[in-house]
Order: structure tokens, then C-alpha cells, then sequence
């Protein structure tokens, strides 16, 4: 998947936001981040729901900067670079998955009643 299908899905009415998962080096840019690592040296995995694809940047939220930040209640929007975001997706070593609900339209019962029938 590229931008371009991020976008799309962003800008689809019936779909979620999509949470993606980031290459771990996305911690070292963060300062309120002191990642230590997990069993057997594994790394932690950054796991973003982007918001916004627009002029070259992608708008974001991530939930642990929040946590990690409890000076405030409200959620915090962050914004990366394209550049950076497509580095940190979409690294050649691992492939990265990225998760969406999409919705379909809704039928009333009476409409199941007829077709099954």
C-alpha cells in the first residue's frame, strides 16, 4: 500500500481510521520516548492512526505520546513528513501491516426475511 491508498481509505465515509504500524526507529523521534527493549532485545512496535494525508505531510495521532504526556486530557495531532512516514511504513526488511474497518450498507430485517425465503 502507498499514500495513495492511505488517503483513499481516510477518505472513505464508511471505513475507520486505519491504524498502521511503524518501523521502530519512529521512537527516536519523539523525545518523551525511553524505549527500552522487551524480551530477548525485541523491539518495541509504534503502532500510529493517521488522520490526514495533505501538502506533503501526514497528520496523526499516537496514543502513547499521549499517555507518556499526561499534562494535558486532550489528544495531541503530530505530523511527519511524507518522506519520513513512507521510510518508517514501508522499510524493505519487514513487511508493515495496516488495519481498517470498512462498513457496509445496512439492510433492514424485512430485507433478510424476503431473501431467505
Amino acid at each position: 500500500m502507498d499514500l495513495d491508498g492511505l488517503d483513499d481509505i481516510l477518505n472513505t465515509e464508511t471505513a475507520s481510521l486505519p491504524l498502521v504500524e511503524l518501523d521502530p526507529k519512529y521512537f527516536g523521534k519523539i523525545d518523551e520516548y525511553d524505549v527500552q527493549s522487551g524480551q530477548f532485545g525485541a523491539s518495541e512496535t509504534p503502532i500510529l492512526i493517521p488522520i490526514q494525508v495533505e501538502d506533503d505531510i501526514v497528520i496523526y495521532w499516537d496514543p502513547l505520546a499521549d499517555y507518556y504526556d499526561n499534562g494535558t486530557a486532550d489528544p495531541v495531532e503530530m505530523t511527519l513528513s511524507e518522506t519520513t512516514f513512507l521510510r518508517l511504513w514501508s522499510r524493505a526488511e519487514r513487511a508493515r501491516w495496516t488495519l481498517w474497518i470498512d462498513g457496509q450498507e445496512q439492510k433492514k430485517m424485512a430485507e433478510f426475511t424476503d431473501t431467505d425465503q
